[in-house]
């Protein structure tokens, strides 16, 4: 993603942090906490006060109680702050407590209380790598995990204002060009945000050289052949916008296409708002508005579901976990303010257990990439120089979640 309207055009670009004041967080639902400590992928949680928070077992369902109105349950304390994680309702779930405590539990809600997923009281299976809690343990294999996908689909890609589509090689730190796009009837038009489906397509947002919002484009992480799509611009008020495949449920083959965004002379100054795009229709689908300041994200997803969000003008710059079901902030990992500033182009992707952040200030000569440990909180370079300006970065829901 970078400034909907040329610098050539404005005095100030937008998103440019001197010229607007993000307002902080805050707007999320009780129970859910939107400014303290990490969080942990693959449902594991982050020690951010001391003890090991719980998360959700299913991170994109709701567990909801039949009779409590709609109110998160309360996650179970035991054995000085070790937190239980919560159940969905009459389901078999994968029980993240921490690396060495994992297993599954039946969830279901009786006389006594909902069932919880017990961090602290049963210790590894060693012929499984799971607790022995009596039940079928679920197979936690690399080829599950990622749903037996392509290898390409397991790559990250990227794209650049120049039009070049990029495999990127995260063992050798490099960007490796796959070719250059031509779009049909992108004429003058940039590549703004991508993402990657589980069949290794590139799906990429243009905008117009006055920085309108344009078409969205197919194009092969093969080849770089593309082709138009049937979408047509500014639905709903989404104009520009990130975008971000994350699975329906764990380890579920089918996905959905996440996007945040607004009209592109509103880009900088609203709150923004989250949607969907069915991609059989290629119809937008508006879900709810974005708490926490006038900022639009960059979104990534995981093959758990998850969705993410790259805000780089809120204050302090961070990444955060968004609830797909009402936009709230669920987590949040605060970035370094003097080196996430001055914002022109940013994007970021999922992969491996970690966050993979592009972005460019304003008078650098191309894009950096900076990687975030998610967990430990951990910010440094992965490459400082690429020679490109990053405007979109995608995963498939079939990417490596560790």
């Amino acid at each position: 993603m970078r400034s909907p309207i040329p610098s050539f055009l404005v005095a100030c670009a937008l998103l440019l942090s001197s010229c607007s004041s993000p307002s902080t967080g805050g707007g999320g639902k009780a129970n859910k906490d939107s400014t303290g400590g990490g969080f942990g992928v693959d449902g594991k949680a982050a020690a951010g006060d001391g003890g090991a928070a719980g998360l959700d077992v299913a991170p994109s369902a709701q567990n909801v109680a039949p009779d409590d109105g709609g109110a998160l349950a309360d996650a179970s304390v035991k054995d000085g702050g070790s937190s239980g994680a919560l159940c969905v309702p009459n389901a078999t779930q994968l029980c993240y407590c921490s690396a060495a405590l994992q297993g599954v539990q039946e969830c279901k809600s009786d006389a006594t209380g909902w069932t919880k997923c017990d961090c602290s009281s049963s210790l590894p299976d060693t012929s499984t790598g799971l607790p022995d809690t009596g039940l079928e343990p679920l197979d936690f294999s690399e080829d599950d995990a990622t749903g037996n996908c392509d290898e390409r689909a397991k790559k990250m890609y990227v794209v650049s204002k120049e039009k070049v589509l990029l495999r990127v090689e995260i063992e050798k730190k490099q960007l490796i060009p796959i070719g250059t796009l031509n779009c049909p009837g992108a004429g003058s038009g940039t590549p703004f945000s991508m993402s990657i489906d589980r069949q290794a397509n590139a799906w990429i947002l243009y905008q117009s050289l006055f920085g309108s919002g344009g078409g969205i484009y197919k194009a092969s992480t093969l080849a770089a052949s593309c082709q138009a799509t049937a979408y047509q611009p500014n639905q709903l008020g989404f104009e520009l916008f990130g975008m971000g495949f994350s699975a329906d449920d764990a380890f579920s083959q089918n996905e959905t296409l996440w996007i945040t965004g607004d009209l592109a002379t509103q880009f900088s100054t609203n709150y923004g708002k989250l949607g969907r795009i069915v991609l059989s229709t290629m119809k937008v689908v508006s879900v709810a508005p974005l708490p926490g300041g006038p900022d639009s994200p960059d979104l990534t997803g995981t093959g758990l579901g998850d969705l993410y969000g790259f805000f780089p003008s809120s204050v302090p710059p961070s990444v955060k976990q968004i609830d797909k079901l009402d936009g709230s902030v669920l987590k949040s990992v605060p970035l370094p303010a003097n080196i996430i500033n001055s914002t022109e182009a940013w994007a970021f992707a999922f992969w491996g257990g970690k966050f993979y952040l592009y972005f460019k200030k304003f008078g650098d000569p191309s894009s950096h990439v900076y990687v975030l440990d998610p967990v430990s909180q951990n910010f440094s370079t992965f490459i400082d120089q690429t020679g490109y300006t990053i405007t979109g970065a995608g995963v498939s829901s079939c990417a490596p979640l560790q």
